[in-house]
């Protein structure tokens, strides 16, 4: 599954476009029963966004859930 964090491609994007990617993934993951995902530190890297409040976006969007989250980095 690709989660899309911003409108094109070239753009970057912001705490808000990725807090609304990361709200669609939780709902993906309670409609579809997942119990356990994994990702990369989205929206870091070369799209420049901060890890300890990309982290923090995450972690608040699914405080309420069962949902485990490993985060994998290079």
């Amino acid at each position: 599954m690709n989660l899309i964090t911003k409108s094109k491609y070239w753009h970057k994007p912001t705490y808000e476009s990725l807090t609304r990617a990361v709200a669609s993934m939780k709902d993906v993951c309670l409609n579809e029963g997942i119990a356990k995902l994994a990702m990369p530190q989205i929206g870091c890297g070369l799209d420049k966004l901060q890890w300890g409040k990309v982290r923090e976006i995450i972690k608040e969007a699914f405080e309420d859930t069962e949902v485990e989250i490993v985060v994998c980095t290079l």
